[in-house]
């Protein structure tokens, strides 16, 4: 089962957090970003003694801010597996707790995450060192674009996936205004790599959710725009 549990961008607002999800599958509970509010939505799921990983697509604060917290809840337990990107210096320093221990995250790259789980990581093109992460699990693929501005190889990463969760920040004639893909592209991209399902997520604050939705479904009409709380089952 993959969950929203935060997808506004930038910051949070008075209903929602920002970038966090949760992927259960194969008896594993992996948390993706851990952005503002993410663990308390998190906790309405799993206990945070039950997180087996934590994978981050860059560590920009709406992506990443609660993840000192969460190694704070673990302190003298178990340590927590964190896979990602590791720069700049100054946002890992301020990430990192003793109970977090790091596995870096760079270019294109494969993981053996766990025994049938498997993570494959391309570059993005973004401020922030980051990665487009692609699960490869006994229930199909989630591709994961993490924030990028559109480049080819979001295909690549969503090729045949289950679920294709997309940035797309702003609608298509606002590109450029931030280093965010479009909801356009986004959809180009799901079409081009036969995703099965688009989630659109990381609606810039104020940018209205359903232009974009209809934007992306004019290319590929099986997109949603994600909310917390929302639910994908392979």
């Amino acid at each position: 089962m993959f969950v929203v549990l935060g997808c506004r961008g930038a910051y949070p607002g008075p209903t929602e957090g920002t970038s966090a999800y949760l992927l259960q599958v194969a008896g594993k509970h992996i948390l993706i970003d851990c952005g503002s509010g993410a663990l308390a939505a998190l906790q309405r799921y799993i206990p945070l003694s039950a997180v087996d990983a934590v994978v981050l697509s860059h560590l920009h604060a709406d992506h990443a801010c609660e993840l000192p917290l969460l190694g704070y809840a673990r302190a003298g337990k178990e340590t927590v597996q964190v896979y990602a990107p590791v720069g700049p210096q100054a946002a890992f320093d301020g990430l990192n707790t003793p109970a977090l221990h790091w596995h870096a995250l760079e270019g294109h790259m494969q993981v053996q995450l766990f025994e049938g789980i498997r993570l494959e990581t391309w570059a993005t093109q973004h401020p922030y060192p980051g990665c487009m992460l692609r699960f490869e699990t006994p229930q199909g693929t989630i591709a994961y674009s993490g924030d990028t501005r559109d480049v080819p190889q979001l295909a690549e990463v969503a090729a045949q996936s289950r679920l294709f969760v997309c940035d797309a920040a702003l609608p298509h004639e606002k590109l450029g205004a931030a280093p965010h893909a479009s909801a356009r592209q986004a959809a180009m991209r799901a079409l081009q790599a036969g995703a099965q399902t688009l989630l659109l997520t990381h609606p810039m604050p104020g940018v209205d959710r359903a232009a974009l939705l209809a934007e992306a479904q004019a290319i590929f009409p099986a997109t949603q725009n994600a909310v917390p709380g929302w639910r994908f089952t392979p």
